[in-house]
């Protein structure tokens, strides 16, 4: 929707981590006795009903009622603990934020913009240790990366370090000879290392070598860096006509296969399916690689969309399949056409478990997240029609969205969040949060009407929304951010959500007015205040 991007919603007293005041999830403190509006505060411009009480445990205020529009302050209440409820100074301030007014947002409170006259992306976004951003994507001609100006004139790959408050640190560029693709498609950050992922042809220039381009149309490669964006290895994974979308997924990278998967003089040979290579400890080789494919055949594409992965370096992809593909345990049910598919694997790669989630119409996996603190796997489907394998939901629009939440170890579905309107439904992000909650971005071209009330928030008739679902499949708060195209989320422990994508609006943000030159990357951050 051609518009602004209005800096969301609420500067309120509460400063948890949104979640619904009305219904907490599971591990968050429940609003002592006096957490709603009082008896006499109710009503424009009445005083709190009573004065502000000691904290109860966990953070929430014991007494004195929530303040209505206009309405005076209560006195303040002991300071709550940071991590939990609402913040000590009083009630709740103003209309909206805590209790039956909705949920407490997030706003955001910076922004950046990449590009100048060309179509500029921004693809992938990760966190330091600090919590403080990475990001990744392709961009062309000159990239201001204040007080820095970049310029090739051609596509390269730009991954550029700021502070948590929008300081530039560092930035470091792969350059593709003659004009060829080259763009950075998903960043990890690991201990020291960071690791870029990327597609590329003719040779990419890096300063730990260049990787010659082969025959074919694209590459993939991989490029290891320091914490200082210094590069230390640059790897290229090849086969025949097409290596695409790599993402990270501890020791592995998924990749899109057309034709073949070549790798240390053995060449894996398909036709119209995905693969996954491993590398060593360092980085430095590529140790196997496999295959997977319907067995279908063209024309149609089997394809893997996401992946995630645990600390000990097991992984969990997801995407979209023609028929009975084998992960390793033997074929999955599917339910004909394109159904999405969910499988965990070990380290050594190893299956574990898969799934298949599908019905008569087309299904797709877009993104999977595994949550430790939540102890479930988050996939995240777009569907359509009525599903008859892995769920039994059927979509009120053209298409519509379902989170499934599973067992890590033993793939056993735990609970299932079908959301959409009645036109067309896109994933476009995910992350999860310190307590285990799903952060996601969706797109909706019309009204939610499944899945969204006005108790986790009120959603504008179309656009981007970002939302959060516990680890029991509970909706806790959801946010318009205009039609803002997200590519890539990142939630650091203190809460702050980054999100990198691109956009031809403007950014308006708490102090800032940014303006694309064209269709310009982004990076945002949005805090609890």
């Amino acid at each position: 929707m051609g518009g602004l991007i209005v800096s969301a919603l609420l500067a309120s007293a509460c400063g948890r981590i949104g979640y619904n005041l009305l219904d907490p999830p599971d591990g968050q403190p429940t609003p002592a006795t006096g957490g709603a509006a009082g008896s006499t505060g109710t009503g424009s411009g009445g005083n709190s009903a009573s004065v502000g009480g000691a904290v109860a445990s966990g953070g929430a205020v014991a007494s004195g009622g929530a303040v209505a529009s206009g309405g005076a302050l209560g006195a303040a209440g002991a300071a709550g603990a940071p991590s939990g409820g609402m913040n000590g100074a009083g009630g709740c301030a103003g209309t909206g934020g805590c209790g039956p007014g909705g949920p407490v947002l997030p706003v955001m409170v910076w922004g950046r913009l990449f590009g100048q006259y060309s179509d500029d992306f921004m693809n992938s976004v990760a966190l330091t240790a600090a919590g403080t951003p990475i990001v990744a994507g392709a961009v062309e001609r000159d990239i201001v990366l204040s007080p820095v100006v970049t310029s090739t004139g051609g596509a390269e790959s730009l991954i550029v370090a700021y502070s948590a408050d929008n300081v530039y640190q560092w930035h470091q560029r792969f350059v593709a000879a003659n004009g060829g693709i080259n763009g950075a498609q998903d960043l990890a950050v690991t201990g020291s290392r960071v690791l870029v992922a990327g597609e590329f042809s003719q040779t990419m220039n890096t300063s730990a070598g260049n990787l010659v381009f082969a025959a074919g149309q694209a590459h993939a490669y991989l490029v290891r860096m320091d914490n200082a964006g210094v590069a230390q290895s640059a790897m290229q994974i090849n086969g025949g006509t097409e290596i695409l979308s790599p993402c990270i997924a501890g020791g592995w990278v998924p990749v899109n296969v057309n034709t073949s998967l070549r790798f240390n003089g053995t060449t894996l040979n398909n036709s119209f399916g995905f693969g996954k290579v491993q590398f060593a400890s360092d980085f430095s080789a590529i140790t196997q690689g496999k295959l997977f494919q319907s067995g279908t055949g063209g024309p149609e594409f089997d394809e893997n969309y996401g992946c995630s992965s645990t600390a000990d370096n097991s992984y969990f992809l997801t995407g979209v399949t023609h028929g009975a593909t084998d992960f390793g345990l033997g074929p999955i049910t599917t339910a004909g056409g394109a159904d999405a598919f969910v499988a965990a694997f070990a380290s050594d790669g190893q299956a574990r478990w898969s799934k298949s989630i599908g019905g008569l119409g087309t299904d797709m996996g877009q993104k999977v997240e595994y949550s430790a603190a939540g102890a479930v796997v988050y996939a995240l489907t777009e569907y359509s029609g009525t599903l008859t394998v892995g769920g039994t939901d059927t979509a009120v629009g053209l298409r519509d969205i379902l989170i499934t939440g599973y067992d890590p170890l033993l793939g056993t579905l735990k609970w299932s969040l079908p959301i959409g309107s009645v036109s067309n439904d896109s994933v476009l992000a995910s992350s999860v949060d310190a307590s285990g909650n799903l952060v996601f971005a969706a797109s909706h071209r019309a009204p939610i009407t499944r899945g969204v009330t006005q108790a986790e928030g009120t959603l504008s008739g179309l656009g981007t929304m970002l939302a959060s679902v516990s680890p029991a499949g509970k909706l806790l708060w959801a946010m318009d951010l205009s039609d803002l195209a997200v590519a890539d989320l990142a939630v650091a422990p203190s809460g702050d959500i980054y999100a990198v994508g691109n956009t031809a609006d403007a950014l308006i943000t708490q102090t800032q007015t940014l303006l694309p030159a064209s269709v310009d990357g982004f990076l945002i951050k949005l805090s609890w205040l």
